[in-house]
């Protein structure tokens, strides 16, 4: 959350944090197929990972030889601080806006799906409600005021995503409208402020939801794949989503708009909103070259600079790709706050 660490999960199994003003690999979490040098568990298996909003901590669910736990590092000394066994596997992780609980969402194979379970980590224990959900909770998201935590379960099917009361349990709203008959929703996000709540899936589009009405107030069409990933700016003003087609995209949530395209299937802001962290490769398979196997930092476009390569293209009348303004290219290593290139010789 603050801009001075990123951290990609791997098809192998592993989480690896580096640091962003010196690009630097911090430390590895063990990959699946070899013994524990770091945890005191044998052939762990890194499923899902979340940053503590102080960005002091990480945490991190793990399945080994059938065993399932959630272990939370500090990043400082990369040391592990917390250490709590689950019964099921865990498909999302989710920290409280004020650092002080942790949501876990998982699979159960048995009937009655997934399982939402809030735990106090200072004491380790679980408290408030447990949530039961119709299907895998495969992925979650707390509101600003921390007061409802936002759930998809693709086994759900059109009535996957669900908003919960996180102090009583109930189900607050079920979001009805993307249009995937068999299930396949993918992601979801809240705004800043708390306003908005952003979803996505197999269906390709993203539809933005009024968090008190829980009506859309608009839908973003443009993906070719199913939408794999989603960011809001710290400002709220552009949202960014990412695809299983291998492109991720920048959207204008004023005008709802491509403002510009990048190649890669997970991304996310600093929080300066001026670099956009982009992983992945472009419809590439896996493993088949580095850019799937890559974080790639980018400078993204500011609204004034997007006011004014609009009002360019209207001067101009003429129009390349319809709906986009521009597409940002690759600048190289940046530097989180600012946003400048931290080494300009190389890409000069």
């Amino acid at each position: 959350p603050n801009g001075n660490t990123i951290a990609a999960g791997s098809g192998d199994g592993s989480v690896t944090l580096w640091d962003t003003h010196t690009e630097s690999q911090l430390f590895q979490t063990p990959k699946s197929d070899m013994p524990s040098k770091i945890i005191p568990v044998e052939h762990g298996d890194s499923d899902f990972f979340a940053f503590s909003p102080d960005s002091q901590r990480i945490a991190i669910s793990i399945t080994t030889r059938n065993k399932h736990w959630v272990l939370e590092w500090d990043i400082a000394s990369q040391k592990v601080l917390r250490r709590f066994p689950h019964d099921d596997r865990i498909m999302s992780l989710a920290y409280s806006p004020d650092g002080r609980h942790l949501a876990t969402g998982t699979r159960e194979y048995q009937p009655g799906g997934g399982t939402i379970r809030f735990r106090e980590l200072a004491t380790q224990q679980v408290v408030g409600p447990t949530i039961h959900d119709i299907g895998p909770v495969e992925s979650m998201a707390y509101s600003a005021d921390g007061q409802l935590l936002a759930t998809e379960s693709s086994w759900a099917g059109a009535e996957g995503f669900r908003v919960w009361d996180v102090t009583t349990g109930e189900r607050v709203s079920t979001l009805i409208g993307h249009s995937e008959p068999l299930g396949g929703n993918q992601t979801l996000v809240f705004s800043p402020d708390g306003r908005i709540l952003a979803t996505a899936g197999s269906d390709r589009k993203v539809i933005l939801w009024d968090s008190e009405s829980w009506r859309p107030v608009m839908t973003l069409f443009g993906h070719v794949g199913a939408v794999s990933d989603l960011a809001f700016s710290p400002d709220g003003t552009r949202l960014a989503s990412a695809s299983r087609d291998g492109m991720a995209r920048l959207w204008s949530l004023e005008t709802g708009q491509v403002v510009g395209s990048f190649a890669g299937t997970c991304v996310d802001f600093a929080p300066n909103g001026a670099t956009l962290a982009v992983g992945g490769g472009s419809g590439i398979p896996f493993g088949k070259s580095l850019a799937s196997r890559s974080v790639r930092l980018y400078r993204t476009p500011t609204l004034a600079e997007i006011d004014a390569a609009e009002e360019m293209e209207r001067q101009r009348r003429t129009w390349i790709d319809p709906g986009v303004v521009n597409q940002w290219l690759f600048l190289g290593p940046l530097d989180a706050n600012t946003g400048e290139s931290l080494t300009p010789e190389r890409f000069a």
